[in-house]
């Protein structure tokens, strides 16, 4: 919307007021460069000194059509110097940001400036098809601001259907993708272990590349915990460091006691276990990605959890045998157009419960596992050459059934080299390949006790195959 001039048309009468507005009936055409309104009636009033007009009252049937907007009401005032607009009783649907948001809803009034910022009082909004909107916000006022891209509600009722379901006296949110340190909206619960909890959290916007989420929750059987999310991107990793904490579990120390003093013999394990465990505990998580360079790279998965029961309390994960296993792994890649190496570490923390541990073991762990696969194609006219290789070292370890001295553990070498012979011609081709799959296993054997050594046993296998690859066109 610009300077040119507004232009105005009416299929009815005109009248000239003795108070030297005009009046327009019928049909009333306004338009502006980027705005058309239409009315059953308007009045023009204009400036006593430049005979500018300075505002026109419309009435009757108002539709407000702008790029991106469009609303519906009984009563408008147009002001064409500053090029600002109020509609009364209005029915209005924009977009933003190229049509990516929409927004549709009601309001007693709405008012919009030169830089289309709008403001709506005792207004209705939903970013829903406004025929059965899932979700709205009841306002006392709507500011949408253009130049901050954002949007301020005041006195703020969210209703899910019809239900209220959250107040709050001022809310702030962006119009675009950017991120604002504030609280997020606060949300609660009721179950029988930790009986009602009030989470509130906080989002820091500490910079472009690294932000915060800071979540204290109120647990009334539990008391006080702590949670943290942290994100960082640098030009040479991405990762996320996850914590969880209480510094005093009420219910914990509860369940500890009781269960040390009812379990029976059969589950000594787990009391023994118990006994160790501090009503002070929590969780972590560390995963990062590490792109040295264009060869080189790393990969940390960190999982700790102070003992199983936190774990086990707060984990939402469904799948509930692999919620029991607790990642842990460091590897190294190299990467060229003819190799790639891998060095990698991994080892499991498995969740052990009391009364609730049938069909979890430990897992084995690879310290270390390494990798190294070759390929030249071509390498000398049209033969390939392949390579396959593999060193793991088999670890495990466990104070429960199936104890440490109760599986094997070894060192495993794999070793498939293969050279391809490519024919081809018109009429087909035929392709040969030749593989050696050689095998070496150093194991040292379980025992019936902790104290017994070990025996060891190892074998080897060496196998040749061929294989054709052939096709006749």
């Amino acid at each position: 919307i610009d300077a040119t001039p507004t232009t105005i048309t009416a299929k009815g009468a005109t009248t000239f007021n003795e108070d030297g507005s005009t009046t327009l009936d019928d049909h009333v055409i306004v338009s502006q460069p980027g705005r058309i309104l239409q009315a059953d009636q308007a009045t023009i009033y204009r400036d006593a000194v430049s005979g500018q007009i300075k505002r026109i009252q419309l009435s009757g049937h108002i539709k407000v059509i702008q790029p991106g907007t469009i609303a519906i009401g009984s009563y408008a005032d147009l002001y064409p110097q500053t090029h600002q607009i109020s509609i009364k009783n209005t029915l209005f649907h924009f977009t933003l940001h190229d049509h990516a948001k929409n927004f549709w809803g009601i309001a007693d009034s709405a008012h919009e400036d030169a830089q289309q910022n709008k403001v709506f009082t005792s207004a209705t909004i939903s970013m829903c098809p406004p025929n059965n909107p899932t979700w709205k916000i009841q306002a006392k006022k709507v500011t949408i601001n253009h130049e901050k891209d954002r949007a301020y509600i005041h006195q703020a009722v969210l209703k899910i259907k019809s239900v209220p379901i959250f107040y709050s006296p001022f809310l702030s949110f962006s119009l675009n993708n950017n991120r604002k340190t504030g609280f997020l909206t606060p949300s609660f619960s009721q179950s029988t272990q930790n009986g009602t909890s009030m989470a509130q959290p906080f989002y820091w916007n500490i910079a472009p590349n690294y932000d915060d989420l800071i979540t204290p929750v109120w647990m009334n059987n539990r008391g006080l915990q702590i949670n943290n999310q942290f994100r960082y991107l640098t030009a040479l990793n991405v990762g996320t460091i996850e914590t969880s904490f209480i510094p005093n579990d009420q219910e914990f120390a509860s369940f500890k006691e009781t269960t040390i003093n009812s379990a029976d013999a059969s589950y000594s394990d787990y009391t023994n276990a118990l006994q160790s465990m501090s009503a002070s505990h929590g969780f972590i998580h560390w995963g990062n990605v590490f792109k040295i360079n264009e060869n080189w790279s790393s990969q940390l998965d960190i999982n700790y959890s102070s003992d199983p029961y936190y774990y086990s309390d707060f984990n939402t994960d469904s799948d509930l045998a692999w919620s029991r296993q607790l990642n842990n792994s460091i590897n190294l890649i190299y990467s060229s157009p003819h190799w790639e190496v891998t060095g990698l570490t991994q080892a499991y923390e498995t969740i052990h419960l009391i009364y609730n541990d049938s069909n979890i073991s430990n897992q084995y762990e690879r310290l270390p596992e390494i990798d190294a696969n070759a390929t030249y194609p071509y390498f000398f006219r049209n033969l390939s050459f392949t390579l396959d290789s593999q060193f793991v070292n088999f670890d495990y370890r466990s104070d429960y059934a199936p104890y440490t001295y109760e599986e094997p553990i070894g060192q495993r070498l794999s070793f498939t080299p293969a050279l391809t012979r490519e024919f081809s011609a018109p009429q087909g081709f035929f392709t040969p390949k030749l593989i050696l799959h050689s095998r070496l296993y150093n194991t040292q054997l379980a025992t019936t006790s902790s104290s017994t050594t070990r025996p060891t046993q190892n074998t080897d296998s060496n196998i040749p195959t061929f294989d054709i690859h052939s096709a006749l066109y």
